[in-house]
Parts: C-alpha cells; structure tokens; sequence
C-alpha cells in the first residue's frame, strides 16, 4: 500500500525522511520513541536490470549506487569511470527506544566495503537529525565488512575494551555498536551441526569429558516425535535438522533448537535413556 508513496530512490531521500516525520507525529510518538539505532544489513539479490520511465524520462535500474563520493573514489582507484549490476543491497531501517520501525534508505552495492559503510551511516546519523531523530546505536551482523567497519571507529584500539562504545560525530554523545544476536545463533547451531564423530566431520565440540554433538538434537527430536502424541517441544520439526543453504539463514530455525523448550526436550531425553538402561558414557554425553 505504501511502497510507491514515495520515490524508492538509493541512498538518502528527504521525501522519504518527511513520510517518517509524519508517521511519527500520526502515531504521537514521544521524544524518547525518536531516540534510537540504525539497523543495518547487506542482502544478496539477484543479477538484473531494468528501465524506469518517470516524467524526467527512462532510467536504468540494477546498477551498483553507492553516491557520488564512491563513485568518484571508485573513478579514482580504478582509472575508469564504470558502471556494474548489482548483487546485494544494503539497507538501514531507523529503530526508536520505543519500538518505532521505519526504513530509511538502501543502496544497491557489490558487497560494501568498510569506508564506503562508515561514510553512509554517518551521513544517515547526519539525515536523521534534520527529522527529529537521534541515533545511539548500531545493530548489525558479525560479517568482515562490518567487523572491519566497527574496527574504524576504535583507531587500534580493542572495541571488546572500550565496550563497543565510541563517540557520535555530530553530538560527541556515546555510540554503541553492537552485532545482531541472531547472528551468533546461527553461528552456534552451525557449529553444532557440523560436531560429528562419523562422516566428514573435521570436528568434535567437548565440553568437558562429554561430547556435544549434532545428532543428539536429532535423536531427541525423533524421541519427542515418536513418543508423544503431544509433542514437548512442539515448534520443532523436520527442516530445523535437515538444513540448506536458504533454510540455515532463517533465524527461528536456530533459536527453536538452542532455547529453553530443546533444553526440556534433552533433559526429558536424558531421563527417558535412563530408564532405558543407557550407559553412564552414553548419558554423560
């Protein structure tokens, strides 16, 4: 319905930071509710380009749109002044104190790079303050060019140390920066996954003198499945263990199998083995 209020132009809009104004006073947001974070994230996209007519005339859609400043940078470096498709888009949604949730702007990109990163979040930070809003934060995942990103912040120093704190450009006042917890989920459940003692596992998670293994999750959803006509963990179901590469990037898949319910599921397990008879090895792991 609200697509095509505006313009969806790359990059910074003051048309689309005028629709968020309006949002904001409709819904009678309160100061603390424009107080926020910048969420941002790079997504790969399919190959593709299209023409856009509008009254200035036709326009090509699909290009990598990074500003002028990149571009000329991009001039610079290469000694050419090209043009190429884009594969992903990065896009930054602005998120208040109090839940407020509004897309600020997107570039098509080739995979960011750092500066590039740094250059259009401070800008944004920048654009934001025009409307009302003020930014605190920064949310984003723990890919290389974010880390890199971050990293620019600290001039050498360690961000763990400074606790990923740093000061705003504009207001000198704290900026946190901070990776997307689901992230690290699915970075721990892949890491499970890939714990085996057969096949061609290259690893074995311990936590002690027991194993941590990917086939324990299995075999306790395959007890919940057949032992029970109600299920004790009844979000859990056959694409949360037979992973692909579309299905591990879908956050719930991994917060089903490491949250307080599976935790109930395996000690239900545990207890079940042993009635069964199972060996203290066995149930140690």
């Amino acid at each position: 319905m609200y697509k095509n209020c505006v313009d969806q132009n790359p990059g910074l809009n003051d048309a689309v930071l005028e629709w968020m104004v309006r949002e904001a006073d409709n819904t009678c947001l309160p100061i603390e509710g424009r107080n926020g974070g910048i969420v941002l994230d790079e997504m790969a996209i399919q190959e593709d380009l299209q023409i856009k007519f509008t009254a200035e005339g036709a326009e090509v859609v699909g290009l990598v749109c990074l500003g002028d400043e990149n571009d000329d940078m991009q001039t610079i470096i290469s000694g050419e002044d090209t043009t190429v498709t884009a594969t992903h888009v990065l896009q930054m949604v602005f998120l208040g104190n109090t839940g407020f949730r509004f897309p600020i702007a997107h570039w098509p990109t080739r995979e960011v790079d750092p500066a590039t990163l740094y250059t259009q979040f401070w800008n944004s930070v920048k654009w934001l303050r025009k409307g009302g809003f003020h930014v605190t934060f920064c949310c984003l995942d723990g890919g290389q060019a974010n880390r890199s990103f971050v990293q620019l912040h600290f001039k050498g120093k360690d961000p763990v140390r400074e606790k990923f704190t740093t000061l705003n450009l504009y207001t000198h006042e704290p900026m946190i920066f901070y990776m997307d917890p689901w992230h690290n989920f699915k970075k721990i459940r892949n890491g499970i996954e890939k714990s085996s003692e057969t096949g061609r596992s290259t690893r074995t998670l311990q936590q002690g003198n027991g194993k941590i293994l990917w086939k324990y999750w299995k075999d306790a959803f395959r007890f919940d499945q057949d032992k029970h006509s109600l299920p004790l963990h009844h979000r859990l179901t056959p694409e949360h263990f037979d992973l692909g590469p579309a299905s591990r990037m879908r956050n719930h898949l991994a917060e089903d199998v490491l949250n307080r319910d599976m935790l109930y599921l395996m000690k239900a397990f545990k207890k079940y083995r042993e009635c069964e008879g199972a060996s203290d090895a066995e149930l140690q792991d």
